[in-house]
């Protein structure tokens, strides 16, 4: 008996706990859900104003349906978030309503158990019961310890009404609780008609602008074109700088290597000239710029968790050769990524690094070039540049300011192992 009695009773703690822990995994959920609305939110508003800037300037161009496109991803995630939040708010409604029903019958018991008490006591007032039951002792000890049972009966009765108290409060809260997520159940299924209805305007306009670009197809590739020499340009003037750097690099490196060698013969002549018993000890060959394999550690360690180049930005030029997903014959090679923000916004160094080189093009603006040991970062299309040649920067120091040219603000970013290109993507900190 004893045995099934810890059953009974590590059973109902395993469940206390296991009911514990999913109501602080949901809590979890919702606060996670909320943040990524917010986040997204945030994104979308970001969205709206370059959408703005973009359509004041050029209506209906290829900017302005890549940033419009990006505003679509971003609403269609929005809205996966808000069903998401309606399933856990439906859940927590289900929850709320069992533990409301659980607490009223445990409130019924004790007001039972109560009113039973009360009763007893009722019908027990006319009579001298309590001091007829204290009078009835054997003894003295007999008759405390039937004091202390009134006592403690009638302890217990007060904290009965203390219970009854507690439960009644724990109910009327877990309904006020259950009242506001009926509310913001309601909030969210508005917000989800509302994103669905901005979503369904913005694959409308979606289709306006793609009709149209399709129409003046010509005009895109000749605009592509100019864009293409431009990053060609950029790259062929980066893969110089960058093989005129590393050149001079391995060239300080072997006069470095020779200046030891040449100090190391020398103190040998002329210990044997003086014939010393004890050769000096000899001159260490010079390591290999430590300082740029530390940076450039240093640099790799940071992989996916460098600051945007500007504070606020969306990707809408990627990576490598793509073609657009609503125009087709429309493809570039990229050498790095285009971030679109707003006008006259920052830009800012990635990581602590020297500044190489500051190029200037018609076609593609200011560019700087940043070392970070054996890694290079490439910030182009500049309107203003706020540092010099040889200037050691830091993380997160304005270095300019983005041009803006034919509806578009955006920066175009690279990032370099020597001579090799990487995706910049990859290295940025998600947002």
């Amino acid at each position: 008996m004893s045995f099934l009695k810890n059953i009974t009773f590590t059973t109902i703690i395993l469940c206390i706990f296991f009911c514990a822990s999913l109501n602080v995994l949901a809590q979890s959920d919702v606060k996670k859900l909320e943040k990524k609305k917010e986040q997204l939110n945030e994104e979308l508003k970001l969205t709206n104003q370059l959408l703005k800037e973009t359509s004041s300037e050029r209506k209906n161009s290829l900017n302005e349906l890549t940033i419009l496109e990006e505003q679509l991803t971003t609403r269609e995630e929005l809205l996966k978030t808000l069903k998401k939040q309606v399933v856990l708010v439906d859940d927590n409604i289900v929850r709320l309503q069992k533990d409301i029903e659980v607490k009223k019958k445990e409130l019924e018991a004790e007001k039972k158990e109560y009113a039973k008490m009360i009763n007893y006591a009722y019908r027990s007032r006319g009579s001298n019961s309590l001091l007829v039951f204290l009078l009835a002792s054997e003894s003295f000890n007999d008759a405390y310890r039937r004091l202390r049972y009134i006592k403690e009966y009638n302890d217990y009765r007060v904290n009965q009404v203390g219970k009854i108290q507690a439960q009644t409060d724990s109910v009327e809260a877990k309904i006020n609780t259950l009242n506001e997520e009926k509310i913001e159940k309601e909030n969210l299924a508005k917000e989800e008609e509302i994103t669905k209805d901005k979503l369904l305007k913005e694959k409308k306009i979606k289709s306006v602008i793609v009709f149209d670009l399709q129409q003046k197809e010509s005009e895109l590739e000749d605009e592509l074109d100019q864009k293409q020499v431009a990053l060609s340009s950029l790259e062929s003037e980066i893969t110089s700088i960058i093989e005129a750097a590393l050149k001079k690099k391995k060239a300080e490196e072997v006069a470095a290597e020779k200046a030891a060698i040449a100090a190391k013969r020398k103190a040998e002549k002329a210990a044997k000239k003086s014939k010393k018993s004890t050769p000096p000890k000899p001159a260490e060959v010079a390591k290999k710029t430590p300082e740029v394999d530390k940076l450039s550690t240093s640099f790799a360690s940071n992989k996916g968790k460098l600051p945007w180049p500007v504070s606020q930005g969306i990707i809408t030029g990627k990576f490598g050769t793509s073609e657009h997903s609503s125009v087709s014959n429309v493809k570039i090679n990229n050498t790095g990524i285009d971030i679109s923000t707003k006008k006259n916004s920052e830009v800012r160094a990635v990581f602590d690094g020297e500044v190489t080189n500051i190029i200037f093009s018609p076609v593609f603006q200011n560019a700087i070039i940043v070392k970070h040991g054996n890694y290079f970062s490439v910030y182009s299309n500049l309107k203003t540049v706020s540092v010099s040649k040889g200037e050691q920067i830091k993380t997160k120091q304005v270095i300019g300011t983005v041009s803006t040219a034919a509806g578009k603000t955006e920066v175009h970013f690279e990032i370099w192992k020597e001579t090799t290109k990487l995706n910049p993507a990859y290295w940025l900190a998600k947002r």
